[in-house]
């Protein structure tokens, strides 16, 4: 596995909770910046259309692949290799062009029938109030939690139902190196699935606009950082106590071995239903079959 330095880690863990600390103590400071920007946000043309949200998806998914990418193949190896994990700095076996191709082709399979939809039905209403600080922090993790809960089941079925692995989630598990391109290596009804979910989370939670196009830009980047084959210190696996985040070193040792860790975000249902440390635990020490 990767290395990560506790002094690294830790000055991570400083910035979020200085963030943090500014974020309580100037909070009125804060709402009067959110405001503002949601004020400016609000005029636009773009952000009232119904396809803003899927546009914000859209960029965060170039923008995520193409730093991805870039650590990947456009840097000097030795500046990356360090936080690669476990073999998935061997890309032998990784095509990168068809993954690029699929890359630009996947924002219209994606994009096209939520516009038709929108431009037909539209329907959004934008609040002039902006949401606060807090507000804005509840209305992100709320969706997230959501999100992993109900994807969690869907996972899980997907891998002890032998059909359905066989027919839709074998072709995710198909490519032997992680990188970000397989965050879309998906069957049609892992991608409708892993969709509806998201859309699902941000109803529930009742997320403003704001909050909405902030979740979207996030757990974008956050899907992609799952599957990139990289453990970086500032990745949230490191900066969160306790071990609550699930991350990438999780999601690597689910793509080699299907039997493991089958939450993206959260690591709670793992541990609950046996899926986490103390199943591979009591697998390697011979206790299971």
């Amino acid at each position: 596995m990767a290395a990560t330095t506790p002094t690294t880690t830790s000055v991570c863990r400083a910035l979020w909770l200085a963030a943090t600390l500014v974020a309580i103590v100037w909070h009125q400071w804060v709402d009067g910046c959110i405001q503002a920007i949601w004020d400016v946000l609000r005029a636009s043309t773009v952000v009232r259309h119904d396809t803003f949200e899927p546009t914000v998806a859209v960029t965060a998914f170039l923008v995520s692949f193409t730093f991805w990418k870039a650590l990947d193949c456009w840097l000097p190896a030795g500046l990356t290799k360090r936080w690669r994990i476990g073999e998935s700095d061997d890309m032998s076996t990784w095509h990168l062009s068809k993954w690029w191709t699929r890359l630009l082709q996947e924002p219209v399979w994606y994009f096209a029938p939520i516009a038709i939809f929108d431009i037909m039905y539209p329907r959004r209403n934008l609040p002039e109030k902006a949401p606060s600080i807090e507000k804005l922090a509840i209305d992100i993790l709320a969706p997230l939690f959501i999100y992993d809960f109900m994807f969690f089941f869907i996972h899980v079925t997907c891998h002890k139902v032998r059909f359905l692995y066989r027919n839709i989630h074998a072709k995710h598990h198909s490519e032997k190196i992680m990188r970000a391109g397989e965050t879309i290596r998906l069957s049609f009804f892992e991608q409708w699935a892993d969709v509806s979910c998201s859309i699902i989370a941000v109803n529930v939670a009742r997320c403003h606009p704001l909050s909405r196009a902030l979740y979207n830009g996030i757990i974008v980047y956050l899907l992609t950082e799952l599957h990139s084959g990289y453990d970086m210190p500032w990745m949230l696996q490191n900066v969160v106590p306790f071990g609550l985040w699930a991350g990438s070193r999780r999601h690597y040792v689910h793509h080699r071995d299907g039997r493991f860790y089958y939450q993206k975000f959260f690591c709670y249902l793992d541990d609950f239903f046996g899926f986490g440390e103390d199943a591979r635990a009591s697998i390697r020490t011979g206790k299971e079959n």
